[in-house]
C-alpha cells in the first residue's frame, strides 16, 4: 500500500470514529459526558494494563477481553468505546 493510500485510508477512519462520536451525543445527549467520562477510565485502565498508548489499538483488545472473560460488550458499549477513544484523542491533542 501506498504512502497516500495509507493516509487516505487513515482519515477515512478518523472521520468514522468521529462520526460514532457524534452519534453516541445524538443518542445520549446530556448523559454523553458523564458517560464518556467512565468509559475513557477504562479504555486509561486497559490502554495501561496491555501496555500501549495507541488507544484505537486498546479498544478491540478491551472487547476481546471482556469477551475471554465470558463477557459480552453490548452494543451500547463498544460505541461508548469508540466515542471515548475519539475523546481521548481530542484531548492528547489539545495538549
Amino acid at each position: 500500500m501506498s504512502t497516500a493510500e495509507e493516509q487516505e485510508r487513515a482519515v477515512r477512519m478518523a472521520a468514522k470514529i468521529y462520526e460514532t462520536r457524534d452519534a453516541a451525543k445524538l443518542l445520549y445527549g446530556a448523559k454523553y459526558a458523564d458517560l464518556s467520562r467512565q468509559y475513557q477510565e477504562i479504555l486509561r485502565g486497559a490502554m495501561k494494563k496491555f501496555g500501549t498508548d495507541n488507544v484505537l489499538a486498546a479498544v478491540p483488545r478491551l472487547v476481546k477481553a471482556t469477551q475471554a472473560d465470558g463477557i459480552q460488550p453490548s452494543t451500547g458499549d463498544i460505541l461508548m468505546f469508540t466515542a471515548a477513544a475519539a475523546d481521548i484523542i481530542d484531548q492528547e491533542t489539545k495538549r
